[in-house]
């Protein structure tokens, strides 16, 4: 690629083109002509496109729901645990004990939380 992947702009136009889908199909007017119906397949084609590019529809809905079920309701993790994790292990990485921050790592890993290191600090997210 000659330029950067503008990832929120494309999320946006994702986005927007399911919204111009779904007001066709919420539209409550019975079946659409043949033509709408092209237009229709030729959207999805373009958006699952549009998706695998940005690493989205990769998953069945029902794998990524199974998958959500069979958590346990008490899996959730408090926030401040995992901030206060974070900051053991950037003090950690401070006294370049690169050990002990693996270590912290890895267990926020084991608790379905992935760590993302970048110039403004840490940052994190849910593996879900």
């Amino acid at each position: 690629m000659e330029e950067d992947l503008n990832t929120a702009s494309a999320t946006g136009l994702i986005f927007e083109k399911v919204r111009e889908v779904n007001k066709v199909l919420d539209s409550g007017e019975g079946s659409p002509p043949e033509p709408v119906l092209q237009s229709l397949s030729r959207d999805r084609r373009n958006l699952l496109m549009a998706g695998r590019v940005l690493g989205l529809f990769e998953e069945s809905p029902a794998r990524f729901f199974e998958e959500i079920a069979v958590r346990p309701a008490g899996d959730q993790v408090d926030p401040s645990v995992i901030e206060k994790m974070i900051q053991e292990r950037a003090a950690a990485r401070k006294e370049k004990n690169w050990a002990r921050a693996d270590e912290i790592r890895d267990q926020l890993k084991k608790m379905g939380v992935i760590l993302e290191d970048g110039p403004q600090g840490t940052t994190w997210r849910s593996d879900v």
